[in-house]
């Protein structure tokens, strides 16, 4: 997936989905890669990326779960 961003500062990055089989359950991970301009790698030293993004993306993966599973 191409994610563009906006705001804070304008950037785009790839986002790549993996799915695992496990038991009944289906296990779905997210990595996200892209260049890091020196003023983001600053922003990084005091904010928390992985929390700010990883918030966004648990949120919209409950979202698709629930989806999912109302349709069985």
């Amino acid at each position: 997936m191409d994610l563009t961003f906006y705001k804070p500062m304008q950037g785009s990055n790839d986002v790549t989905y993996s799915l695992k089989k496990d038991g009944d359950a289906t296990v779905m991970n997210y990595h996200m890669t892209g260049p890091a301009p020196l003023i983001a790698r600053v922003i990084w030293m005091f904010v928390n990326m992985d929390k700010y993004m990883g918030d966004k993306f648990n949120q919209s993966m409950q979202n698709l779960k629930t989806i999912v599973e109302e349709k069985k």
